[in-house]
């Protein structure tokens, strides 16, 4: 039971679930070898932000006879792409800890994987890691505006000085 188990679960169920451009599934062809570096890194920061996150929520409730770890990794790429199944699902997990995890889940966003022209697998979409850090507000300063002039109240143009 492990982030590892956890992540390679998640690239288990990516590559299950995704399909080529003939409709063939990419497991049938490929394996995680075959994934572009970059993909496979914004796919390991998305599991560790889940899993370091999440991981209390579903410690102990799989209703399944499965490793929870690698429970999660597949329901966490299932329910954060839209998929028939997933954390909702009330025979895998308990329901108030199955609601939890499809709202966390779906915080990601979805995530595609498509084979590339260079013959690798690629990934496109959303990233809660991504979307945190575009919304970022601008620090504000902890200095006072400089005053323009010595009245503020009296605003002057420079035309009437």
């Amino acid at each position: 039971m492990s982030l590892e188990s956890f992540t390679d679960a998640y690239i288990e169920a990516a590559l299950f679930s995704a399909t080529d451009d003939e409709g063939e599934p990419l497991d049938s062809r490929f394996d995680r070898s075959d994934i572009a570096t970059s993909t496979v890194s914004a796919m390991e920061l998305d599991c560790a932000d889940f899993y370091e996150e999440f991981k209390p929520v579903w410690s102990g409730k799989c209703l399944t006879n499965v490793r929870e770890d690698e429970q999660a990794g597949h329901d966490f790429w299932f329910t954060r792409n839209g998929h028939g199944v997933g954390f909702w699902e009330k025979s895998d997990w308990k329901p108030s800890a199955g609601a939890k995890l499809t709202e966390g889940a779906d915080s990601f966003g979805g995530f595609d994987l498509y084979v590339g022209d260079d013959g690798m697998i690629h990934g496109q979409g959303s990233s809660r890691r991504r979307v945190k850090r575009s919304s970022r507000k601008p620090k504000r300063s902890s200095r006072k505006p400089k005053r323009t002039s010595r009245n503020p109240k009296k605003r002057t143009s420079r035309r009437a000085r």
